[in-house]
Order: structure tokens, then C-alpha cells, then sequence
């Protein structure tokens, strides 16, 4: 099961970098044909990009094996 969670976490965070990899190439394109709705796109393409590493973060981070979680020594560590 850890396996399937890491794994799942991977691929979140990879889909989440291809997103914010392709948004300057979709970018490019509105502001070359002047289509607002593809701008409106791209901007979304950068808000799920973020969502998806930050999911993939999560679940890398995540843990089903352990009885009792590990309290952090102070919240910046819990953030990193």
C-alpha cells in the first residue's frame, strides 16, 4: 500500500510540472492570436499545476503504515 501512495504521489507531482511546463507555449499562443480565453486557460494551467504538487507532495509525505504520527518540532518544519 506505501508503494501505491508513493507512486501516486509521483505522478501528481509529475503531472503538476508538465502543467506549469506547457503553460508559456499555451501562453504564447493566446497573446500570438489575441484569444482571452485561452489566457484565462494558461493562468488555470499554473493554479492546477501547483494544486497537483502540492497533492503529490501530500502524498509522498503521507505514511498509512504508522500507528501514531511524529509531532513536528515547530510549524516552519512541518511546512518543509
Amino acid at each position: 500500500m506505501r508503494v501505491v501512495i508513493k507512486l501516486l504521489g509521483v505522478g501528481f507531482a509529475l503531472f503538476g510540472v508538465l502543467l506549469l511546463s506547457l503553460f508559456p507555449f499555451v501562453l504564447g499562443e493566446a497573446n500570438r492570436t489575441s484569444d482571452n480565453g485561452a489566457r484565462i486557460a494558461s493562468g488555470m494551467m499554473v493554479v492546477l499545476g501547483f494544486a497537483f504538487i502540492y497533492a503529490g507532495r501530500h502524498y509522498l509525505r503521507l505514511n498509512p503504515g504508522t500507528k501514531r504520527p511524529v509531532i513536528p518540532a515547530s510549524s516552519f518544519v512541518r511546512f518543509w
